[in-house]
């Protein structure tokens, strides 16, 4: 099935940490990893593995399969925009630098009047 759309499971798990008025020095105590890994899946920036999935469901019991699902979801939905009509796509990091660089421009345009 083609989404328009895909959320990082992070989000997910974002949500129902809030749902359960728990933290993330919580949930990493209950999944037994470091706070900077569950600080990175809860902000997007790390893949959620089967051990996460299982991790996270002891700890919530929110189902490894519907998280891991989410991820391969996520995955394909960004493979397929990498790869629509041809167009190869930046990174959120690239367009950063991008946005940063044209706002520079802007700025000395607008100062030397050009």
């Amino acid at each position: 099935m083609n989404k328009d759309y895909a959320v990082h499971p992070g989000v997910t798990m974002k949500y129902i940490l809030i749902s359960m008025g728990k933290n993330q020095k919580w949930l990493s105590e209950q999944m037994n990893m470091s706070k900077v890994i569950i600080s990175e899946l809860i902000n997007q920036k790390r893949t959620v593995t089967p051990r996460i999935a299982l991790a996270f469901e002891k700890a919530t019991t929110y189902p490894a399969e519907k998280l891991l699902m989410l991820q391969v979801e996520y995955d394909l939905y960004n493979e397929r925009m990498k790869n629509c009509d041809g167009i190869e796509r930046h990174s959120d990091e690239e367009e950063a630098i991008v946005n940063d660089g044209i706002t520079a421009l802007n700025g000395l345009k607008s100062k030397y009047g050009l």
